[in-house]
């Protein structure tokens, strides 16, 4: 249910908005880890392709007709979490799309070590500074 936003008290805005920014902040790696799954688990064949009446023959089929998202960003998630998959997906799941091109420029062995992990969960400031002072070998 929606709240009557007319009638909503300032503190209690600021708090939706809050938590707005920080759901969409996370969506992006979320997006690719949930079509990653999908894609291995073949799942877009246990949808009905509403146009043929039929299982999705594809799951570019499924994506374009299931995804609520441009069909551009969804695989440009998928690409980038295959790429990080040597990551934990719960910690994937953490990370802003922000620090995702930054964690990809990142030896397997660096980003995998829990400061770069914390680092990269907050904004990408926080994680080039400790990068460029911890891990001066890494070529950003």
């Amino acid at each position: 249910m929606t709240p009557d936003y007319t009638t909503l008290p300032e503190p209690e805005m600021f708090t939706q908005l809050q938590a707005f920014g920080e759901a969409q902040r996370l969506q992006y790696a979320q997006i690719g880890l949930l079509c990653l799954a999908v894609q291995k688990r073949m799942l877009w064949q246990a949808r009905e392709d509403p146009v043929t009446g039929y299982p999705c023959r594809s799951f570019s089929r499924w994506l374009r007709m299931a995804a609520p998202y441009a069909y551009s960003t969804a695989y440009a998630a998928l690409r980038d979490v295959e790429e990080l998959a040597d990551l934990p997906s719960e910690e994937l799941a953490q990370i802003p799309q922000a620090n995702i091109f930054t964690m990809k420029q990142l030896s397997s062995k660096v980003r995998k070590r829990p400061d770069v992990l914390a680092a990269a969960k907050q904004d990408k400031a926080a994680l080039v500074k400790l990068i460029q002072t911890t891990y001066p070998q890494q070529h950003l």
